[in-house]
């Protein structure tokens, strides 16, 4: 296996309001200038906008979700359902896209919004105001995406912390769908079990793949493609890097247990920055001749790079 196995850039569709595009019903935009210039240093970008694509003008009237007749419309407050034309457009789309990695999307828009966007009662024929919010679900093409890879809106990767969590995330799939060689399969797998160490807290599959990889060869691809679903948690990664300092050998290692126990006890309080905790647990396996390039080197390699790229730091 080669040493040092880099995912590639990975691909990750992202709304045009975000990158600063006049595209919305308004001719306003949405600009998320920290999420853009990370994205920018980490991702091959692809906009997308599912209303100008569906061939509606900027400006244009607003557009609301709603149910009718036990189905969902989507229904201008002038009138009229643009729900297909939204679907045809994803559809055309889909059928010459290259496979996507991640997925930034506009909060609470009836065609990206995830899990939030209001859902209103039936729409009056002329259009007019929505209503009362019955209900909170997926825009039109949020819900396809979603399924496709890992997706975000705006306000979660508001924090830095969630931001290079996001970003590492990502570029795991990537690694995962890279991996077509033998020798590149199994170096993406370390990043894989990488990411497996940081949900062990949370999903006994992937604690178990993560504590014993070899031994569930035949589960691997399975785990881990939940896993890269799921996102990472302050819980889950203090569980992985329990696990590293449990893991050093050597006349050395109990002394790093204990530092890196009160490290992890100062980031718990905010008195530790989470860069200062990953370099301390990446010093430890170097002083204790732990190998860099297994599952622990990569998790920390991996998030050290994704932690700077939020920040803008080199």
């Amino acid at each position: 296996m080669s040493s040092v196995f880099v995912p590639p850039r990975p691909r990750v569709l992202v709304s045009r309001c975000l990158l600063g595009e006049p595209v919305r019903y308004n001719g306003s935009d949405k600009e998320a200038p920290t999420l853009k210039r990370a994205l920018s240093g980490w991702a091959e970008i692809v906009p997308i906008c599912p209303e100008i694509e569906a061939g509606m003008p900027v400006p244009r009237p607003s557009i609301n979700l709603h149910h009718q007749n036990g189905q969902r419309v989507v229904w201008s407050i002038e009138g009229g359902d643009y729900a297909a034309p939204i679907e045809a457009a994803w559809r055309r789309r889909r059928a010459r896209m290259d496979p996507i990695d991640g997925a930034l999307l506009k909060a609470k828009s009836p065609s990206c919004g995830l899990r939030r966007v209001p859902l209103y009662g039936p729409p009056k024929a002329e259009g007019g105001p929505p209503g009362a919010v019955r209900g909170r679900g997926d825009g039109v093409v949020a819900g396809y995406v979603k399924r496709m890879a890992p997706a975000y809106n705006e306000p979660d990767l508001a924090d830095p912390w969630r931001l290079a969590g996001a970003l590492a995330q990502w570029s795991l799939v990537a690694a995962s769908r890279a991996a077509t060689g033998a020798e590149a399969a199994e170096a993406a797998e370390g990043f894989l079990e990488g990411w497996a160490l940081a949900l062990g807290a949370q999903d006994r599959a992937a604690a178990r793949l993560a504590a014993a990889p070899r031994r569930h060869p035949a589960a691997v691809a399975q785990i881990t493609r939940r896993a890269l679903w799921r996102r990472a948690t302050a819980t889950g990664h203090r569980w992985a890097l329990g696990q590293i300092a449990k893991g050093l050998q050597g006349p050395e290692a109990e002394g790093w247990r204990r530092r890196l126990k009160i490290a992890v006890e100062g980031w718990t309080r905010g008195a530790v920055t989470w860069a200062a905790l990953l370099d301390a647990h990446q010093q430890a396996l170097t002083a204790c001749g732990a190998p860099t390039d297994g599952p622990e080197g990569r998790y920390l390699s991996l998030h050290q790079r994704a932690w700077a790229c939020a920040l803008g730091t080199p």
